[in-house]
């Protein structure tokens, strides 16, 4: 698997909830920290912390007041798609979403995890 165990109950829930998945594939002997992941147009990050857990973010479009996304916080795996939308403190914060998932992946060099074992 290319992701840490810690995340794959995430992943497996996230490909139940028909859910795309992707990560980088380093190298066959590094696992990842991180994954995003989207239902095509909504896009979510969630990185594991070992003293925090699951780190859910907000993607956008990269720009100098707000950057990339705006972190959501740990949540339970079950609460995955709030990574979806702005938490309740960034609304007035300006930010572009992408228009869907090929807009944000096409300069990426991401892989799509099909499923765990």
């Amino acid at each position: 698997m290319i992701v840490i165990d810690e995340l794959e109950p995430l992943v497996k829930k996230l490909l139940k909830d028909n859910m795309s998945v992707y990560t980088t594939l380093y190298s066959k002997d590094r696992k990842n920290t991180w994954i995003y992941f989207t239902d095509g147009i909504n896009i979510g990050y969630t990185q594991y912390d070992k003293y925090t857990g699951l780190d859910f973010s907000t993607v956008h479009k990269p720009n100098k007041s707000t950057g990339t996304g705006f972190k959501v916080g740990s949540l339970p795996e079950q609460e995955y798609w709030k990574a979806f939308s702005k938490p309740y403190w960034a609304f007035n914060m300006e930010s572009v979403r992408f228009e869907n998932w090929e807009s944000f992946a096409k300069n990426k060099n991401v892989a799509k995890i099909e499923s765990i074992k």
